[in-house]
């Protein structure tokens, strides 16, 4: 217990505590915005050069903006410039879904907003960085906190596309529109494709090379894309039949007395659900944590993007079998824990459901 405890000793600082359960929900929330923009546009253009020319607004603004707003931010009051640019984050999130929802959106407009999301986080993420420093009293817990927010920004990483997975399983399933059948077929792209030629695939387009002239050749951005393209497909597809086998009485009582949309899906339909969506998030993080093939080549499987699945590759190579194989069990264990962890959970809830 002293152990744990002393883990996340950071934590006993208020100000850490409020920075960093209010950073959690604000990283799931981008990431979250981050899938959903990539599937509007693939959902009313069809085509990879225009998704990919979005993403590319998005970034290539952070990129020219970044050395620059590191410099500002130091001359700023990093509290007061947080504010800001998570009010704006709030306020680009709510344009895009306003406008969605009220199907009037553009592709200018997506392109517009992406842009400003990425002026956003050109200043969000070195103010952050930055303001991480004045959250904690004691020096000694510093670098504990470092550790922690770190952990946080990965861990959303993978929560944020869960609970993307689980809005579009809901639009798949309730909504009716054009190209549903290929966005169907696209999803279970994963499932038929040698991880392999993912990897060439993405090298090709965001390589060196890249004809989007978007490199993320060993970047952490490079490798979540490949793990989200990978790992999609167990969220959406272990919603999708729980929510076509729901009744739409219940929910329409619900209405009934007066419940809006949003409070009857969080108090009627998502309960249902969670089962599901832990399910699908304990293989997609299973799946996460030894995929190779998707994640081998743009990788680069060396500094600071090397995962386990690439050093175990790497280790064998050299010959170190005993070590790779440690590894290789280590890895095992980890994710038979997780899935373990998820049916026990998903079972205690589907318990008190009944």
């Amino acid at each position: 217990m002293n152990h744990l405890s002393h883990a996340w000793r950071a934590l006993r600082h208020r100000n850490f505590q409020l920075f960093f359960f209010g950073q959690t929900i604000s990283v799931i929330g981008n990431w979250m915005t981050r899938l959903a923009t990539t599937w509007l546009v693939y959902h009313l253009t069809h085509s990879a050069l225009i998704l990919g020319f979005v993403s590319f607004s998005g970034q290539i603004v952070s990129f020219l903006l970044g050395p620059f707003a590191g410099v500002w931010v130091e001359r700023l009051n990093r509290r007061q410039l947080l504010i800001w640019t998570q009010a704006l984050a709030a306020i680009q999130s709510l344009a895009l879904a306003a406008l969605t929802l009220g199907h009037i959106i553009t592709l200018s407009e997506i392109i517009a907003l992406t842009a400003l999301q990425g002026i956003i986080n050109a200043f969000d993420m070195p103010g952050r960085q930055a303001f991480l420093v004045q959250m904690v009293d004691d020096r000694s817990d510093l670098s504990n906190a470092i550790a922690i927010n770190s952990s946080m920004v990965n861990l959303a990483r993978l929560v944020g596309p869960a609970l993307a997975g689980l809005v579009i399983a809901w639009v798949l399933v309730r909504d009716k529109f054009p190209g549903k059948w290929f966005l169907e077929a696209f999803i279970d792209l994963p499932f038929a494709l040698p991880t392999i030629v993912v990897g060439v695939v993405l090298l090709f387009l965001y390589g060196t090379a890249s004809p989007l002239k978007i490199d993320l050749f060993e970047t952490w951005m490079g490798l979540m894309l490949a793990l989200l393209f990978v790992t999609l497909p167990f969220s959406v597809r272990a919603v999708q039949p729980v929510l076509e086998s729901l009744d739409g009485e219940s929910e329409a009582a619900a209405k009934s007395l007066g419940a809006g949309g949003i409070r009857t899906f969080v108090w009627v339909v998502l309960p249902s659900l969670w089962p599901a969506v832990l399910g699908g998030f304990g293989l997609a993080f299973a799946r996460a944590i030894g995929e190779f093939g998707s994640i081998s080549l743009i990788a680069g499987g060396l500094g600071r993007t090397t995962t386990a699945s690439n050093y175990i590759y790497n280790l064998t190579q050299g010959f170190l079998w005993t070590n790779a194989a440690a590894v290789s069990t280590a890895l095992l264990v980890l994710s038979l824990l997780i899935l373990i962890a998820t049916n026990v959970f998903a079972r205690r809830i589907q318990r008190r459901l009944a």
